[in-house]
């Protein structure tokens, strides 16, 4: 149980997710403490506390509580990027950019965010050009995490095109046609 309630809700199996987690987890996430969350955590990055809190208050319809955890984000976030760049986390699921663009479209600061998300995929597809090989599970998370974040702001021709980019490509569990329909973070 300890895991679960450190996991960022899923986007694309949001649906599934919600079925899956029993309420003590949504209670745990109520009152989960930074300090709470990286107990023990092995190396979770401090970020992935305010982005499961920024999900789970969007989830329950606390956008005031939501927005505080996206400024957190965005203090947090914006220097380590100047200073150090993109890095990917969590198996890859995330990154910086991309958790730094929802917490923009969070805040309703579409054009910063439509900036995050451009730049996140290409970047990723720049670093597998550099690498020599292609490693499409990343790409698909880019352009998966990058389309919610552009469905969010509003530019859902370009979420269109990124997940239908990125169901031509091995994504791994995270994204089905399946998944996206079940999935009412992508209704409209």
């Amino acid at each position: 149980l300890p895991w679960v309630v450190r996991l960022p809700g899923v986007i694309a199996g949001n649906a599934v997710w919600a079925q899956v987690v029993p309420p003590s987890v949504l209670r745990s996430r109520d009152t989960l403490t930074l300090a709470g969350y990286l107990a023990g955590a092995g190396g979770i990055a401090p970020e992935l506390y305010h982005l499961v809190k920024l999900r789970h208050h969007l989830e329950r319809g606390r956008a005031d509580r939501a927005r505080a955890h996206a400024d957190s984000l965005v203090a947090l976030l914006e220097p380590v990027l100047q200073r150090s760049g993109d890095a990917h986390w969590f198996f890859g699921w995330f990154s910086r950019r991309s958790v730094l663009a929802e917490a923009y479209a969070t805040l309703n600061r579409t054009g910063d965010a439509a900036r995050q998300t451009d730049r996140y995929v290409a970047e990723t597809r720049e670093e597998e050009r550099a690498r020599g090989e292609i490693h499409p599970e990343q790409l698909c998370h880019a352009l998966h995490n990058a389309a919610y974040v552009d469905a969010q702001i509003g530019r859902k021709d370009v979420a269109v095109a990124r997940l239908t980019e990125a169901l031509r490509l091995t994504c791994g569990v995270r994204v089905s046609q399946a998944l996206l329909a079940m999935d009412p973070s992508w209704s409209s």
